[in-house]
């Protein structure tokens, strides 16, 4: 009896929406690591499992992105979905689900501030999110941690080597 309760706890947690949040010291400047994280268009070219990124609208005014998507796929499974925008340049990038055939809900938000150190960062990434799938729920349950931890790393990746681009069009 006690099993089947435990059981039965942990299906009404995996039923509810899921919250991360990730926080991290780069060795970028906030203005750099916003470019890569605000330029959803160039996703496909660095982020792991995504083969389509692109963008819909700009916003006429300042010309930052206001409506985006992806294609994410692994093995035989694809799933594209498109999330309004909202960007505050060199510090903030919110995205949230408006197309709902994977998730009943998707929100993201960048937080990009300066460090004390020159040329650095902090970064958070909050992340909520629940799929309509109780299969995707329960996989993204045990593989949260990694796959953003894969993910964060491969905008850092990006970042630096922007950065060492930049640094060579100098000389």
């Amino acid at each position: 009896m006690i099993q089947r309760r435990h059981i039965h706890a942990l299906q009404g947690l995996l039923k509810s929406s899921q919250s991360h949040i990730f926080k991290r010291t780069l060795n970028h400047p906030p203005e750099l690591f916003y470019r890569v994280v605000s330029d959803v268009n160039a996703y496909h070219e660095f982020i792991p499992y995504c083969t389509r990124s692109f963008i819909n609208k700009y916003d006429e005014t300042t010309q930052t992105p206001v409506e985006g998507g992806l294609r994410v796929g692994w093995r035989h499974v694809e799933e594209e979905f498109v999330c309004n925008l909202h960007c505050e340049p060199h510090h903030l990038v919110i995205a949230e689900s408006v197309t709902h055939s994977l998730f009943e809900h998707l929100y993201t938000k960048w937080t990009i501030l300066p460090n004390a150190r020159k040329n650095s960062c902090d970064m958070e990434l909050e992340l909520k999110y629940k799929f309509k799938s109780d299969f995707y729920n329960k996989m993204s349950s045990l593989f949260a941690n990694s796959v953003s931890d894969l993910v964060i790393k491969a905008f850092d990746k990006r970042a630096a080597q922007l950065r060492r681009q930049e640094m060579r069009a100098k000389l």
